[in-house]
């Protein structure tokens, strides 16, 4: 994985089983960055599992979604991303104001949404900048 200025690059050999090394990881801390993954399926779960490798099991990790669906949900929190709902986003009150993710990565479809272009503008306006970890 390839971190730079809080956006995500990840390249397709790092989400596919190596015997390359992991670097040890420290007891999580409140201290260590949040991630924001915006379409969270199959492409977002294995970023999860990636940055909670980099970071350790209590990272937090928040998944937007269109819409609820309850296994769906309950598979999410069981891989450890905190589901919420793309009609959420900038609620400060949900934990989701703007500016208020250090990294956010982009992987929604472009199906389904009536304006894709908005829907990247506005995961963009979820990152404060920096990055920081």
């Amino acid at each position: 994985s390839e971190f730079m200025s809080g956006l995500c690059l990840l390249s397709l050999s790092s989400l596919t089983p190596s015997t390359r090394a992991r670097p040890a990881v420290a007891s999580a801390t409140s201290s260590a960055p949040p991630l924001l993954i915006v379409g969270a399926g199959v492409l977002g779960k294995l970023i999860a599992e990636e940055w909670r490798g980099l970071h350790g099991p209590d990272v937090a990790i928040r998944g937007v979604v269109r819409r609820a669906d309850a296994d769906r949900d309950a598979a999410l929190r069981a891989s450890g991303i905190t589901p919420c709902l793309r009609s959420d986003l900038f609620r400060a009150d949900a934990g989701l104001g703007e500016g208020s993710f250090g990294h956010v990565v982009f992987c929604a479809a472009p199906g389904g949404n009536d304006d894709y272009s908005a829907e990247v503008a506005a995961a963009l306006r979820m990152w404060g900048g920096g990055g920081g970890g």
